[in-house]
């Protein structure tokens, strides 16, 4: 499996798990709770994440959730992430920034001001994207992205489309050191299983995944749907727990990096999970007298 950078954050085999916080600038978002659109708040929840254990700040312009209708305009979305990026300059923050973004002028501004990550969920669906990510040196966050009509098999396509993208990415001149892969939970919902029934099935086997495309993952899955029907919270507010053991079981089935919402609870849950990941296989090296 590569290691890889996710600007100069290294990610991946060896390397304890990274914590990427998710900032939305877009009233939007499904979880109204993380939304930041003053001054203040955005500066203290940077500073606060930081602290807490983050090691890349990623912000959103557009909400991407699947099931609303979040379509804003590329001037929305690109007054939004330079209105933070500016913010956060001021300050004289020293922090990793991906933008989290599906438009190439989104991702080329954003660059051009600071950011050193896309996270593109989109999986490079702007045919310009590839070029301004090279360009600028920048990372990817590489995500599992189409059309899951009638699918069965999650692993399978999942390996199969991240794949695809990066293979586009590859052979564009994006160096396989600045990519990690990310099989989109939450975001599959008209396949042949139910989507809770998907998103469980890919965190299950992220292990599987790393090993067959050798990139190192970062999953989401702070306060998603499956965790509101697991747990029958229809309120993504209510969703803390099951987004902790969410995390730490993604973290002991092998995820290199965690994006979350919530910082400071997630850092406690995932240090207990990389240490339990660590005594996996204990066992069989003890000499029994």
């Amino acid at each position: 499996m590569n290691i890889s950078y996710l600007g100069n954050v290294k990610v991946g085999l060896g390397e304890t798990v990274k914590l990427i916080a998710a900032i939305n600038l877009s009233p939007e978002s499904f979880f109204s709770g993380s939304v930041i659109i003053k001054k203040s708040l955005l500066v203290e929840k940077v500073l606060s994440d930081i602290h807490e254990g983050a090691s890349i700040i990623d912000l959103g312009g557009m909400s991407t959730a699947p099931y609303k209708n979040t379509f804003v305009s590329e001037e929305i979305e690109l007054d939004r992430i330079l209105w933070a990026l500016n913010e956060i300059k001021n300050f004289d923050i020293k922090v990793e920034i991906s933008v989290d973004t599906q438009r190439s002028k989104i991702m080329e501004e954003s660059l051009k001001k600071g950011a050193t990550i896309i996270n593109d969920i989109s999986g490079l669906s702007d045919k310009n994207a590839v070029k301004i990510i090279k360009d600028y040196n920048a990372s990817l966050i590489l995500c599992a992205a189409g059309n899951a009509h009638d699918v069965q098999d999650p692993i399978g396509f999942v390996v199969n489309n991240i794949n695809n993208s990066l293979n586009v990415a590859l052979n564009s001149g994006i160096e396989p050191n600045k990519i990690v892969i990310d099989p989109a939970i939450g975001f599959f919902r008209n396949s042949r299983l139910p989507s809770h029934e998907w998103d469980t099935t890919v965190i299950a086997n992220i292990e599987n995944i790393k090993k067959r495309l050798k990139f190192p993952i970062l999953i989401g899955v702070s306060r998603k749907s499956f965790i509101g029907i697991l747990t029958k919270e229809d309120d993504p507010s209510k969703r803390l727990a099951g987004s902790l053991a969410a995390a730490a079981i993604s973290v002991i089935n092998g995820a290199d990096a965690i994006r979350t919402h919530d910082i400071s609870e997630t850092a406690k849950a995932i240090k207990v999970a990389e240490h339990i990941r660590s005594k996996i296989g204990f066992k069989n090296k003890i000499k029994y007298l």
